[in-house]
């Protein structure tokens, strides 16, 4: 359309915020209508981070190897898409070291405020108690947040009702599901759904 521009944020082989170089691939995640751009890249001291394109340049949110808000270290990648409201504020989850199977177990849950241009624990796994369920084991791919600050995030749990294993394999039930999380702007995490809840329609 007339007037439209493109204008670049990064390219492969730039400086990259903490040190390094961009390396491989970008991975947007967000972009709102002031132009911020949230986005994962890999980097070229090892593994990946998270970042906010704004106006007066590029910020680092994350990074492998650095430390987590809360406790821990970021491990190899984070678990994207990375989320950013109208305001300015992202949210992202992060695997923390070391790294342990199932896939999300030990990654947490972060917040990045536009005000006070810090990045906060929203879930630390094995310390942020779940809603009926003990604490938080990890989390999943594709947090979001809106303009009131809201953060949904997929969180590991422990709980009986998770998906088991085909009868006959011999493969053990390890314990653990998925439910959907909000956590509000003051870290207060109420639950959406979680298995076992009724689903609309039966079941």
């Amino acid at each position: 359309p007339s007037g439209y521009v493109f204008t670049p944020i990064a390219y492969l082989g730039n400086a990259a915020p903490g040190g390094g170089t961009f390396v491989n691939d970008f991975e947007p995640g967000g972009l709102n209508n002031r132009g911020d751009m949230a986005f994962g890249a890999d980097v070229s001291s090892g593994g990946e981070g998270v970042f906010l394109g704004r106006a007066g340049g590029i910020v680092q949110l994350g990074r492998t190897g650095g430390p987590a808000p809360g406790g821990g270290v970021f491990e190899f990648g984070f678990l994207g898409p990375v989320a950013l409201n109208d305001e300015g504020d992202v949210a992202f989850d992060f695997l923390l070291q070391d790294f342990a199977p199932p896939f999300g177990v030990n990654a947490g849950v972060y917040r990045y405020s536009h005000r006070t241009q810090a990045v906060t624990p929203v879930m630390v796994p094995f310390v942020t108690p779940a809603p009926g369920a003990g604490l938080f084991q990890g989390a999943g791919f594709n947090p979001s947040i809106n303009n009131r600050e809201d953060i949904v995030f997929p969180g590991i749990i422990v709980t009986d009702k998770g998906v088991h294993p085909v009868p006959d394999t011999g493969e053990p039930y390890i314990g653990l599901g998925v439910g959907v999380y909000r956590a509000d702007k003051h870290g207060t995490i109420s639950s959406v759904v979680v298995p076992g809840d009724a689903a609309p329609g039966g079941g």
